[in-house]
């Protein structure tokens, strides 16, 4: 409590609170301007109408605020930050079903798939810019064979910017997550994924402490 008191610490969470209050409602009063102009309604009747409460949870989600007390006490135990990690999830869920073929394009899905598709597209643009600029090769293979073992892992220079000796993922905490969904389709395509990644993969997003501390129990790591 009194850390939390400290007049330093109190004023840089109301900054960093405030900042984020901003830009939220820019996105918010964007969207709404465009439904607007799109439906000929008025701000009043698109609250009237649930399309503002749509909108303003995919603006949440989108900027990493999830649902309070997602998961209950078991996503405490897992996720060093269980509301984040329900953000990540419901953004690419959302986006998802917003490409999905034969299912229900709701307002919600839409703005969800054309803020992914924005992110997506932005990051990969600059991905490829900067390795252009550094004489560098895009690496755009998700897949990899290893081939001391023969098995097939997520490759670590997918989609990265290479900055000297550095390999730079500009898809932030998205980038961990794609490695995971993507062991179904590795599996599909008959590449058994290396458990070492995705173990790594795990503690990348289950953080929490006490749960990182039994993965490396389990799986015989000590770092």
């Amino acid at each position: 409590d009194k850390l939390t008191r400290m007049k330093g610490l109190k004023n840089f969470d109301a900054a960093f609170t405030h900042y984020g209050n901003v830009m939220r409602y820019d996105f918010f009063d964007s969207e709404i301007q465009v439904l607007m102009a799109q439906t000929g309604k008025t701000a009043k009747e698109l609250l009237e109408d649930g399309s503002a409460s749509e909108i303003a949870k995919v603006i949440n989600v989108m900027s990493g605020v999830g649902k309070r007390g997602w998961g209950g006490t078991t996503s405490q135990l897992l996720f060093f930050a269980p509301r984040f990690m329900h953000a990540r999830l419901s953004m690419v869920t959302k986006a998802a079903m917003g490409l999905t073929p034969g299912v229900n394009k709701t307002l919600e899905r839409r703005v969800a798939r054309k803020y992914m598709a924005r992110f997506v597209g932005t990051a990969s643009f600059l991905t490829f810019m900067i390795n252009e600029s550094m004489g560098e090769e895009t690496d755009i293979n998700p897949f990899r064979r290893n081939e001391a073992t023969g098995d097939w892992q997520w490759n670590s220079n997918f989609m990265r910017a290479k900055v000297g000796e550095l390999d730079i993922s500009l898809f932030g905490p998205y980038d961990s997550l794609m490695r995971l969904m993507s062991m179904p389709v590795m599996y599909g395509l008959g590449k058994v994924p290396d458990f070492d990644n995705v173990r790594s993969d795990l503690r990348s997003i289950i953080s929490a402490p006490g749960t990182s501390m039994s993965l490396d129990l389990l799986m015989g790591e000590d770092a």
